[in-house]
Protein backbone atom coordinates (compact mmCIF):
# COMPACT_ATOMS: atom_id res chain seq x y z
CA UNK A 1 0.00 0.00 0.00
CA UNK A 2 1.44 3.57 -0.80
CA UNK A 3 -0.06 6.67 1.25
CA UNK A 4 0.22 10.12 -0.09
CA UNK A 5 -1.67 13.82 0.95
CA UNK A 6 -4.16 15.19 -1.52
CA UNK A 7 -6.37 17.92 -1.77
CA UNK A 8 -10.23 16.80 -1.48
CA UNK A 9 -12.61 17.28 -4.86
CA UNK A 10 -15.39 18.42 -2.31
CA UNK A 11 -14.29 20.85 0.33
CA UNK A 12 -10.90 21.83 -0.93
CA UNK A 13 -8.91 20.64 2.74
CA UNK A 14 -6.09 18.37 2.15
CA UNK A 15 -7.33 14.33 2.71
CA UNK A 16 -5.72 10.75 2.21
CA UNK A 17 -5.02 8.52 -0.98
CA UNK A 18 -4.01 5.28 -1.16
CA UNK A 19 -2.90 3.21 -3.88
CA UNK A 20 -3.39 -0.64 -2.85
CA UNK A 21 -2.68 -3.20 -5.46
CA UNK A 22 -4.55 -6.25 -5.63
CA UNK A 23 -3.98 -9.90 -6.72
CA UNK A 24 -7.33 -10.56 -8.67
CA UNK A 25 -6.68 -13.50 -11.49
CA UNK A 26 -4.26 -12.55 -14.13
CA UNK A 27 -5.39 -9.01 -14.11
CA UNK A 28 -3.08 -6.55 -12.44
CA UNK A 29 -6.02 -4.31 -10.09
CA UNK A 30 -5.06 -1.52 -8.38
CA UNK A 31 -7.70 0.48 -5.72
CA UNK A 32 -7.23 4.12 -4.86
CA UNK A 33 -9.16 5.13 -2.43
CA UNK A 34 -9.47 8.96 -0.97
CA UNK A 35 -10.78 9.64 2.23
CA UNK A 36 -10.93 13.27 3.66
CA UNK A 37 -11.22 13.68 7.76
CA UNK A 38 -12.67 17.13 7.29
CA UNK A 39 -15.74 16.57 5.29
CA UNK A 40 -16.10 12.64 5.54
CA UNK A 41 -16.17 12.60 1.53
CA UNK A 42 -14.65 9.31 0.03
CA UNK A 43 -14.05 7.84 -3.18
CA UNK A 44 -12.97 4.18 -4.83
CA UNK A 45 -11.73 3.71 -8.22
CA UNK A 46 -10.68 0.83 -9.86
CA UNK A 47 -7.61 0.43 -12.49
CA UNK A 48 -6.94 -2.25 -14.59
CA UNK A 49 -3.86 -3.36 -16.94
CA UNK A 50 -1.39 -5.87 -17.41
CA UNK A 51 -1.64 -8.29 -19.78
CA UNK A 52 -4.79 -10.34 -20.64
CA UNK A 53 -5.44 -13.42 -19.20
CA UNK A 54 -5.69 -16.55 -21.80
CA UNK A 55 -9.16 -17.53 -20.08
CA UNK A 56 -12.08 -15.44 -17.99
CA UNK A 57 -12.75 -16.05 -14.42
CA UNK A 58 -16.22 -17.27 -13.49
CA UNK A 59 -17.26 -17.44 -9.42
CA UNK A 60 -20.97 -18.38 -8.05
CA UNK A 61 -21.30 -17.71 -4.44
CA UNK A 62 -24.53 -19.24 -2.80
CA UNK A 63 -24.93 -17.13 0.00
CA UNK A 64 -26.58 -19.15 2.26
CA UNK A 65 -25.71 -17.54 5.47
CA UNK A 66 -26.04 -14.14 6.59
CA UNK A 67 -21.66 -14.38 7.34
CA UNK A 68 -21.29 -14.46 3.58
CA UNK A 69 -22.88 -11.15 2.87
CA UNK A 70 -19.17 -10.36 4.68
CA UNK A 71 -17.14 -11.52 1.86
CA UNK A 72 -15.23 -8.72 0.03
CA UNK A 73 -15.90 -8.88 -3.35
CA UNK A 74 -13.52 -7.44 -6.45
CA UNK A 75 -16.03 -6.55 -9.37
CA UNK A 76 -14.04 -5.07 -12.48
CA UNK A 77 -15.84 -2.78 -15.04
CA UNK A 78 -15.38 -5.67 -17.79
CA UNK A 79 -17.17 -8.17 -15.46
CA UNK A 80 -21.02 -9.02 -15.01
CA UNK A 81 -23.21 -9.72 -12.23
CA UNK A 82 -25.98 -11.88 -12.04
CA UNK A 83 -28.46 -12.49 -8.47
CA UNK A 84 -31.55 -14.79 -10.40
CA UNK A 85 -33.13 -14.88 -7.11
CA UNK A 86 -33.88 -10.74 -8.09
CA UNK A 87 -34.43 -11.99 -11.99
CA UNK A 88 -30.95 -9.74 -12.40
CA UNK A 89 -28.13 -9.73 -14.89
CA UNK A 90 -26.01 -6.92 -15.56
CA UNK A 91 -23.51 -6.62 -18.35
CA UNK A 92 -19.60 -5.64 -18.70
CA UNK A 93 -19.53 -1.90 -18.04
CA UNK A 94 -22.85 -1.35 -15.60
CA UNK A 95 -22.47 -0.25 -12.36
CA UNK A 96 -18.64 0.13 -13.21
CA UNK A 97 -15.97 -1.61 -10.96
CA UNK A 98 -16.42 -2.22 -7.00
CA UNK A 99 -14.39 -3.31 -3.78
CA UNK A 100 -16.50 -3.87 -1.39
CA UNK A 101 -18.93 -6.85 0.45
CA UNK A 102 -21.36 -9.06 -0.75
CA UNK A 103 -23.80 -7.00 1.15
CA UNK A 104 -22.54 -3.58 -0.24
CA UNK A 105 -23.02 -4.89 -3.94
CA UNK A 106 -26.52 -5.39 -2.81
CA UNK A 107 -26.74 -1.92 -1.30
CA UNK A 108 -25.30 -0.51 -4.27
CA UNK A 109 -27.84 -2.42 -6.56
CA UNK A 110 -30.80 -1.35 -4.15
CA UNK A 111 -29.56 2.31 -4.52
CA UNK A 112 -29.20 2.19 -7.99
CA UNK A 113 -32.25 0.49 -8.94
CA UNK A 114 -34.97 1.81 -6.59
CA UNK A 115 -37.33 2.92 -9.24
CA UNK A 116 -37.80 -0.65 -10.18
CA UNK A 117 -40.91 -1.46 -7.86
CA UNK A 118 -40.91 -3.91 -5.11
CA UNK A 119 -37.51 -4.16 -5.86
CA UNK A 120 -35.68 -2.63 -2.48
CA UNK A 121 -37.73 -4.95 -0.64
CA UNK A 122 -36.58 -8.13 -2.07
CA UNK A 123 -32.63 -6.95 -1.91
CA UNK A 124 -33.72 -6.31 1.77
CA UNK A 125 -35.10 -9.68 2.39
CA UNK A 126 -31.63 -10.82 1.17
CA UNK A 127 -29.82 -8.49 3.25
CA UNK A 128 -31.72 -10.09 6.00
CA UNK A 129 -30.57 -13.19 5.14
CA UNK A 130 -34.88 -14.69 4.86
CA UNK A 131 -33.19 -16.77 1.57
CA UNK A 132 -30.55 -18.15 0.42
CA UNK A 133 -29.72 -16.92 -2.94
CA UNK A 134 -26.48 -16.86 -5.73
CA UNK A 135 -24.63 -13.74 -7.07
CA UNK A 136 -22.74 -14.98 -10.49
CA UNK A 137 -19.39 -13.05 -11.11
CA UNK A 138 -18.32 -13.33 -14.75
CA UNK A 139 -15.38 -11.86 -16.45
CA UNK A 140 -13.29 -12.29 -19.71
CA UNK A 141 -10.57 -10.87 -18.35
CA UNK A 142 -10.08 -12.26 -14.75
CA UNK A 143 -10.92 -9.22 -12.60
CA UNK A 144 -12.91 -10.48 -9.77
CA UNK A 145 -12.50 -12.40 -6.48
CA UNK A 146 -14.53 -12.79 -3.85
CA UNK A 147 -13.05 -14.03 -0.38
CA UNK A 148 -13.04 -17.26 1.39
CA UNK A 149 -13.83 -16.72 4.38
CA UNK A 150 -13.52 -20.51 5.79
CA UNK A 151 -9.97 -21.07 4.43
CA UNK A 152 -10.67 -24.83 4.91
CA UNK A 153 -12.93 -25.04 2.71
CA UNK A 154 -12.66 -24.58 -1.30
CA UNK A 155 -12.85 -21.39 -2.83
CA UNK A 156 -16.18 -20.23 -4.12
CA UNK A 157 -15.52 -20.88 -7.82
CA UNK A 158 -16.65 -23.44 -10.21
Amino acid sequence: MFRVTSVCHTCGEEGSSEKTPHGAGAEEVTILTFKCSHCGAKTDKLMTGGVFPEKGKRIILRVVDCSDLNRQALKSRSASLEIPELELQLSPGARGGAFTTIAGLLEHLKKDLKFIKGFAAKVDALLRCETPFTVILDDPLSGIFVQNLFSHLPAPEN
